[in-house]
């Protein structure tokens, strides 16, 4: 009766732990360097033709035309849509912050998260540049433990979409000096 009792003290201690660390915010940053200035990696990122090509082949070239972003979008919630690894996904974006050639901000509002993605780009010498992608995550409910597990593959899958981003700029031509 004893080791029942341990046995269930030991469990509800152990799923109480596990639960407390899955409603932790999720952090993860990736850089590249890139050998293409700063306005060429920006433009390649930006342009929304380009954005199946690195990031996910089914978003709609409408969910991101990052480039033409004006005042008024800025800060308005939106619904989108894209397939992502055969799951249809529909989340609200927020494009926070989009300063050409600097800094790309936007936030999805997910059933088990709200995320935020951030992205610098910074000159790196010449004809050279740095993206740094920030991603950061509050899960909601038992979505936090899977999230703080697979943090790795979380960090694993942002840096193949930055290794395809990369590729992308580089074989671009340098149209900047």
């Amino acid at each position: 009766m004893k080791a029942s009792a341990n046995l269930i003290w030991y469990t509800a201690c152990a799923l109480l732990t596990i639960v407390s660390a899955g409603c932790q915010t999720v952090h993860v940053t990736t850089t590249r360097e890139v050998n293409r200035s700063v306005e060429t990696t920006w433009e390649v990122f930006a342009d929304a033709d380009n954005l199946g090509s690195w990031m996910h082949a089914g978003w709609d070239r409408g969910v991101m035309d990052w480039a033409d972003v004006d005042e008024s979008a800025i800060g308005v919630p939106r619904m989108v849509r894209f397939v992502d690894e055969g799951e249809q996904m529909e989340l609200t974006q927020t494009i926070l912050t989009v300063k050409p050639h600097e800094e790309f901000r936007y936030t999805f509002d997910h059933e088990w998260a709200d995320t935020d993605f951030h992205f610098y780009f910074e000159p790196n010498g010449p004809n050279k540049s740095t993206i740094r992608w920030e991603f950061v995550a509050s899960p909601k409910g038992w979505h936090g433990v899977w999230m703080n597990l697979a943090r790795g593959a979380i960090k694993a899958r942002f840096n193949s979409h930055l290794n395809k981003l990369q590729a992308l700029v580089e074989n671009q031509p340098q149209r900047y000096p």
